[in-house]
């Protein structure tokens, strides 16, 4: 998206300053908002050093007579822009175009980013309406941009961000409201997100409105592209990985927080954070299902009742006052404060470990706990040197009795534990790609069934 034209800004105060325009969308979906004012440009650089000019909404018509509107702007930096004298600039969070093309068609276009497949034609989705009667389809078509292919070998060398694909809203007969339609679309993106092991964001919209066609551009959050699929490249294997779990993606949405677990997990992937970083970055997802599984009602944390571990600390308590006054008075003098803090963490006790916590949650997704019990033990030992040291079991062992040739090896261990478990928790059951049998088999890529 690139327009110019004239415009007006309109302060708090209903002030209005006439202007010239540029308004562009980068592909990581930035927007921006560049402002050459045509009256009193120092007036408008007084209210700028007085920290006066406080914008309330900005309308502009382009120069293919296409009506803009926003309120949601915030006063930018102006000092990286040529002949920054002449121009103020505005980070937009979304604004609005309503062309003058006329059309009598009765959808929602989204282009997407990263989507990338390895021969990719259009394909249709078909996914259950969870707002209405469940007997009707949500349908969707799935198609490249006229220029894929020069997009997608750009994208994967590079591994930035590039507007690869649309997602087209094909239910004319309007079953969905907007917000519904936005939010079905949102979760088709976090789900090709978690397939493609990379972040697949919509960033803008195209809708119909009184015949005319209308755009909505938004600055959403994006990221550099990641190889790390799990679901084979395809459209017959993304098309089916869709819709057999859509309907229990949406059942445990909520309750575990989905679109924030597949997104700290697909942060953990990004080649852009030192390894180690993104280690304890994907351990930590699995922190965030432990804590939602907790909160389900499923398991308690904790081993005794709160009254009766009152009456077991309350003796513990004694107990150790004793040993400290009688047994070791002689070899060590602790302060009082040192003896509130050693009684502070006797609650601790009463605490499951996380192993035992971690194992009740993945029985309760059906997940082959005996079979995985080893890969389980070693994710234990990884996530424990990453939590408490910042390091790999690898580097923190010395490379001694360890599984693992190499940090990066430990990485895609723990990636693909990640992987099984979530593909479980939405209801995956079929063929996926198994990184860290790959990494063993010098890149080679090795399907697991699950």
């Amino acid at each position: 998206m690139n327009y110019q034209g004239d415009g007006e800004v309109t302060l708090i105060n209903d002030e209005i300053y006439k202007c010239s325009f540029e308004l562009y969308q980068k592909k990581d979906s930035r927007i921006f908002l560049l402002c050459k004012f045509v009256d009193d440009n120092n007036s408008i650089l007084g209210l700028l050093f007085a920290r006066n000019f406080n914008v309330k909404k900005f309308k502009g018509k382009t120069t293919d007579n296409f009506e803009c509107y926003t309120e949601k702007m915030i006063l930018g930096d102006f000092t990286d822009i040529p002949n920054s004298e002449d121009y103020i600039m505005f980070y937009l969070d979304e604004i609005e175009i309503i062309t003058n093309n006329k059309s009598n068609e009765n959808g929602f276009c989204f282009k997407i980013t990263n989507f990338c497949l390895n021969k990719f034609d259009n394909f249709k989705l078909s996914l259950t309406n969870s707002y209405q009667s469940k007997k009707q389809k949500l349908n969707f078509l799935v198609r490249p941009l006229d220029n894929f292919e020069e997009i997608n070998r750009k994208l994967r060398i590079n591994r930035n961000v590039e507007v690869t694909s649309e997602i087209i809203y094909l239910n004319n007969e309007n079953l969905l409201s907007i917000e519904q339609i936005i939010e079905v679309i949102d979760d088709i993106c976090h789900l090709l997100s978690m397939a493609q092991g990379t972040k697949v964001q919509w960033i803008n919209y195209k809708f119909y409105k009184d015949s005319y066609v209308h755009e909505k551009y938004l600055n959403r959050v994006t990221s550099s592209y990641t190889p790390f699929f799990i679901i084979a490249p395809d459209i017959n294997s993304i098309k089916k990985f869709i819709e057999t779990i859509y309907s229990t993606f949406i059942e445990r949405k909520e309750i575990y927080h989905l679109k924030w677990i597949i997104n700290a997990f697909i942060d953990s992937k990004s080649e852009e954070r030192y390894l180690a970083t993104r280690g304890l970055r994907a351990v930590v997802v699995m922190e965030m299902l432990r804590r939602y599984f907790l909160e389900t009602g499923s398991t308690e944390e904790i081993i005794f009742p709160l009254k009766v571990f009152k009456k077991v600390r309350k003796n513990i308590k004694k107990e150790i006052e004793r040993t400290l006054e009688y047994d070791i008075k002689n070899n060590i003098n602790l302060s009082v404060e040192k003896k509130g803090m050693l009684f502070c963490k006797i609650s601790e006790l009463n605490k499951k470990p996380f192993k035992e916590i971690l194992k009740r949650f993945l029985k309760n997704i059906n997940f082959d706990v005996e079979k995985e019990n080893d890969n389980i033990e070693c994710f234990i030992k990884s996530r424990n040197a990453l939590v408490h040291s910042g390091q790999f079991f690898y580097v923190i062992n010395k490379k001694n009795t360890c599984q693992y040739k190499s940090p990066f090896e430990e990485f895609t261990f723990i990636i693909n534990f990640i992987d099984k478990v979530i593909l479980k928790l939405i209801g995956y059951s079929g063929l996926y790609h198994n990184i860290y049998r790959t990494m063993q088999n010098d890149g080679w890529r090795e399907y697991e069934k699950i």
